[in-house]
């Protein structure tokens, strides 16, 4: 079984490398709140588990520029992750309000 699921969360990975909410990994919090991102930028080692957590009133996404990850609408108190295996800066808005802005970089 683990070798299926192990196996199901390479597939998911696609081509750029990117598992929704998969496996045991290291992990980063974002905290979106006051329709800002907190912290704004953040560095972290290939194959992290980034987490962003809506502690905001309204409802918010998270979508990177290039379409690597996107999240749907997070109302208040949920959450959406995603293990960055793959070097890079990745930056990211939040679509119902695109002037909210992020950038994880990923060494």
């Amino acid at each position: 079984m683990k070798h299926l699921l192990a196996a199901a969360a390479i597939a998911a990975a696609g081509i750029f490398g990117f598992v929704h909410a998969a496996g045991a990994a290291p992990s980063r919090s974002v905290r979106i709140d006051d329709f800002k991102f907190h912290p704004k930028r953040i560095v972290v080692k290939a194959g992290t588990r980034v987490t962003w957590v809506n502690r905001d009133g309204d409802p918010h996404t998270v979508k990177s520029a290039k379409g690597h990850f996107s999240s749907p609408a997070l109302d208040t108190g949920k959450r959406y992750s995603v293990v960055l295996r793959h070097k890079g800066t990745f930056s990211y808005i939040c679509t119902i309000h695109p002037f909210m802005h992020g950038t994880v970089v990923v060494r």
